[in-house]
């Protein structure tokens, strides 16, 4: 533990440095942090940047680092301020600069270039060293149907139930709501607050050390169209919408501020950068679908509905990485699935339809989805194969029997996915 803080200290407590005399990787000026007030970290970005990423270590002993925020670099605005959780010792934060350059297939390649907080010429090792290893296919950058240049790199995180925070606890469920309780004291833990939901949901997200997002839908106990019998209560009125409840918990008394709503029936979610992405059922005049709507959470006090797209059929398995948001349907015989691809790397939540992909069987749930590059995984479920006489008979033809597959596909050209392989495992059993 010693020998990685004072890694950390030597590499971070030196004075930063600004104009022509900042460190620099590839010609590009490296952010660097300017102070830390309190929760406060104001960022100097040169410019140049599409955007920066702030990260804190959350362990010296394991030297690991998380995605505090991710934010775009605006024109002619040399510095961006960032707000932490709690207070951290500003040895133990670090940013991250993503630059754009164009390149011939119409997307833009990117470098991501790590810079320590307080970087000095002698910053080779932060600069050249990360910067020139870091994987240029996973940092692809591409362009909006508006044409504005945006960065990939943003967290993804799936919703909680219940969200440690410092020494705070915040648990959202069917039956109790939102509750917000006091850890200082494990052993005496102090209720702050409660906000009632009763049936409402339990999916919620933590933005930031004041704000959390609660995913609801109409109460299945409080059925009454207008007349709320507790105060305060985020619960959908109308059936056939959902809502992206903002609850400000500052003062440890959760207090509504925002809310947006979706149709449907929530499904699944997924928070990426600063977007939430809300994956419902929806029921149209020629039957189900799915709907994809996108939250732009940047501002938690103004969540703003930023764009929405149908996907046909029943489903609602999903899987998200910063580049795309992986939709999966029944095919319609039920025996398979299509997997559709849905462009996510802008930042502000724009969504692009692209290509789509069908699995020798069904993929039933999000572990069996994984993305590495260009290359997507999925592990599906090939059902027995029923015919009119074997209902109560053994499986005498292993063609027609029970299976797992393992198949690869090049997402190379997303619009046109590619199989590469498959491999069929465990004859007779499924996952």
């Amino acid at each position: 533990m010693r020998i990685l803080i004072a890694v950390c200290f030597l590499i971070t407590g030196l004075l930063p440095l600004h104009g022509a005399d900042a460190p620099r990787a590839g010609g590009v000026a490296l952010p660097l942090i300017e102070s830390v007030t309190g929760r406060t970290v104001r960022v100097r970005v040169p410019s140049g940047l599409q955007g920066v990423t702030l990260e804190r270590c959350t362990s010296a002993r394991n030297g690991r680092w998380e995605v505090v925020a991710t934010k775009l670099a605006r024109a002619n605005v040399g510095t961006i301020d960032f707000q932490l959780p709690q207070a951290v010792s500003r040895r133990f934060l670090r940013v991250k600069g993503a630059v754009a350059a164009p390149v011939s297939t119409g997307l833009v390649g990117a470098r991501l270039f790590l810079a320590d907080p307080a970087l000095s010429g002698g910053g080779v090792f932060s600069s050249s060293v990360l910067g020139q290893s870091a994987n240029v296919g996973a940092l692809a950058m591409a362009n909006d149907s508006a044409g504005t240049t945006i960065s990939a790199g943003r967290a993804v995180s799936e919703s909680d139930i219940w969200r440690v925070e410092g020494d705070r606890l915040y648990f959202f469920n069917e039956l109790r709501g939102l509750q917000v309780f006091d850890i200082t004291d494990p052993d005496d833990p102090a209720l702050l607050g409660q906000l009632r939901a009763p049936g409402s949901g339990e999916q919620m997200y933590l933005i930031d050390a004041t704000h959390v997002a609660l995913l609801v839908r109409r109460s299945n106990f409080l059925r009454l169209p207008v007349i709320s019998l507790t105060a305060n209560t985020p619960v959908g009125q109308d059936a056939n919408l959902g809502s992206v409840v903002i609850v400000d918990v500052a003062q440890g008394r959760p207090v509504e501020v925002a809310r947006v709503e979706y149709r449907g029936w929530l499904r699944e979610s997924r928070r990426v950068g600063s977007v939430l992405y809300v994956v419902s059922e929806v029921w149209e005049n020629n039957g189900g679908a799915l709907e994809v709507t996108s939250f732009d959470l940047s501002d938690p006090t103004r969540p703003v509905k930023r764009d929405s797209l149908a996907v046909s059929g029943w489903g609602g398995v999903i899987h998200a990485t910063d580049r795309f948001l992986f939709v999966v349907r029944y095919s319609d015989d039920w025996n398979h699935s299509v997997i559709n691809l849905i462009d996510i790397s802008s930042p502000t939540g724009v969504l692009a339809r692209r290509g789509t992909l069908t699995t020798a069987g069904r993929v039933d749930d999000k572990f069996k989805m994984h993305l590495d590059g260009d290359i997507f995984t999925a592990v599906s479920a090939v059902p027995r194969r029923w015919t009119e006489n074997s209902w109560n008979e053994p499986v005498t033809d292993p063609a027609n029997a029970s299976r797992t597959k393992i198949e690869t596909f090049s997402l190379a050209n997303p619009d046109s996915p590619v199989a590469l392989g498959s491999l069929e495992v465990g004859l007779g059993e499924t996952v």
